[in-house]
């Protein structure tokens, strides 16, 4: 879920409990009315995918197909004005359950896991370039961790060091750009 100009956007996800399928749905929350409207789907249904809010745009990034059993690198653009989506350069590497957060202006999309590997990248996206770039990994390579900014750094939180959720950890690790 991302937070946009006073209101929720709740995009993709998966449905279904024994069976994973992945939706492309979007939906908005208005607090102020207490209700929910659709809007314009995602182009490609995934679940477990990074997003954030930039310059009154919505990114959705990478995630998994139908329960994490094969992984994406699509990358989707929402404008709230004409309620449509665009395509964008593709993550360079592609998986879900990875963190997305901003900083300076840039989207960073850190660990994350594809079918039998987990990830320690940490690539940065430009959005006046729509190019990605390879940044220092991450010292402990995760999925299922939580990513935010506070000041000059990006702080990754917990998470599965190991694929699968077996085994989760507290570890707490910042990134910070020269």
């Amino acid at each position: 879920m991302i937070a946009l100009d006073g209101k929720i956007h709740a995009i993709a996800g998966a449905s279904g409990r024994d069976i994973k399928k992945s939706v492309d749905w979007h939906e908005v929350y208005d607090p102020a009315a207490d209700n929910w409207e659709p809007r314009a789907p995602l182009p490609d249904a995934r679940d477990h995918a990074g997003a954030v809010a930039l310059n009154g745009r919505i990114h959705v990034i990478g995630g998994g197909l139908d329960g994490s059993s094969r992984s994406s690198d699509l990358h989707h653009v929402y404008d709230l004005q004409t309620d449509a989506w665009e395509t964008r350069a593709p993550l360079p590497t592609p998986r879900g359950g990875h963190a997305a957060a901003v900083l300076r202006e840039r989207i960073f999309i850190m660990g994350g896991e594809s079918t039998g590997k987990l990830h320690g990248q940490n690539e940065g996206y430009d959005v006046k370039t729509d190019r990605w770039e390879s940044y220092a990994p991450l010292p402990t390579p995760r999925h299922g961790a939580g990513a935010a900014t506070i000041g000059d750094a990006i702080y990754f939180a917990g998470g599965a060091p190991v694929t699968g959720t077996a085994f989760l950890t507290s570890v707490n690790e910042a990134f910070a750009l020269n």
